[in-house]
């Protein structure tokens, strides 16, 4: 799991998580109101201003982003923690 490179914090959660669950499924939203710009991501800064380590665990928020591109990040997120702790995990398209 630290190979997921988290806050020590989310890390926690993360392996509480793992232990609770022995698959995951997924049923994603592919609609045309994902295009709506009205979500936020969360990301890595790597910038070093204002004394930033630049170390990945500051967070940077991207605003008026369209809900694929949030949910993208999400599932993003989840088929690497679930390749990295060998968890089983199905996704479905909800319009296919």
């Amino acid at each position: 799991l630290y190979s997921l490179n988290l806050p020590p914090g989310l890390l926690s959660s993360v392996y509480q998580n793992y232990l609770s669950c022995d698959s995951r499924m997924f049923l994603i939203d592919n609609s045309s109101r994902m295009q709506i710009k009205d979500s936020h991501i969360g990301r890595p800064s790597t910038n070093k201003r204002n004394g930033s380590t630049g170390n990945g665990h500051e967070i940077e928020r991207m605003d008026n982003v369209s809900r694929w591109e949030e949910l993208h990040e999400c599932v993003a997120f989840h088929a690497k923690m679930a390749s990295k702790c060998w968890i089983p995990t199905k996704y479905w398209l909800l319009n296919d």
